[in-house]
């Protein structure tokens, strides 16, 4: 699966996991929280879309170490599934 793809995908799954947020605002430097809105169950919702999507991926060690430095991005998010996918069997 393409960067793009991934892209799109995760995308889709932000604005269902929080309907607050139209497909027009995301942009790859957004940040999941200080700029989309996301608290603690919408990002639940969000890594449940995910895996529901791409497989049993675990986000969790990703989301603890970006969330520190601010760097929680939709990029940043894509990069690692996109590693993650490639690094699957």
């Amino acid at each position: 699966m393409d960067e793009e793809t991934i892209f799109a995908q995760v995308t889709e799954a932000i604005v269902r996991s929080n309907r607050d947020v139209a497909h027009a605002t995301i942009h790859a430097d957004a940040s999941l929280v200080a700029d989309l809105g996301m608290d603690s169950m919408r990002l639940a919702a969000l890594i449940g879309e995910l895996k529901a999507r791409f497989g049993d991926v675990d986000l969790t060690g990703w989301y603890v170490t970006t969330a520190r430095h601010g760097a929680d991005t939709v990029r940043g998010l894509v990069d690692f599934l996109c590693r993650a996918l490639a690094a699957a069997p």
